[in-house]
């Protein structure tokens, strides 16, 4: 798993999700590859403004990109995504406390919101 190594790391990933269109971008990402383009329209923002949020969530590790041939896809790192979650709130390391879905703690942090379980669909 990706480690969320200094505070200056930590403060860098948090700045990138206090956007809403950033944290969008995670959810819309989390399970498949997705255009910029696609990402743009499904916001209703400027193509030049998605690729300024999928700048500042690569830039920290929050989004990867796929290349292959002309297309650019993006997809959320979730290992990274659950760096910072586990920054913040770190989960007990008990035999006996039950793992918490990776969905149920991005809700708790407002990453993922209730209606958001089957993202979407292109």
């Amino acid at each position: 798993m990706t480690r969320v190594d200094t505070s200056d790391d930590l403060d860098n990933a948090l700045r990138a999700l206090s956007h809403a269109s950033r944290r969008a971008i995670i959810r819309l990402t989390a399970q498949r590859h997705v255009p910029a383009t696609d990402l743009a329209q499904h916001l209703g923002i400027a193509p030049a403004t998605a690729s300024e949020h999928l700048r500042v969530l690569r830039k920290t590790g929050l989004v990867e990109l796929s290349a292959a041939g002309t297309w650019r896809r993006y997809r959320a790192d979730l290992s990274r995504v659950e760096a910072v979650l586990d920054a913040l709130h770190p989960r007990p390391h008990s035999a006996t406390h039950k793992e918490q879905p990776m969905t149920a703690r991005l809700a708790h942090f407002e990453i993922l919101g209730p209606d958001d379980q089957s993202l979407i669909t292109f």
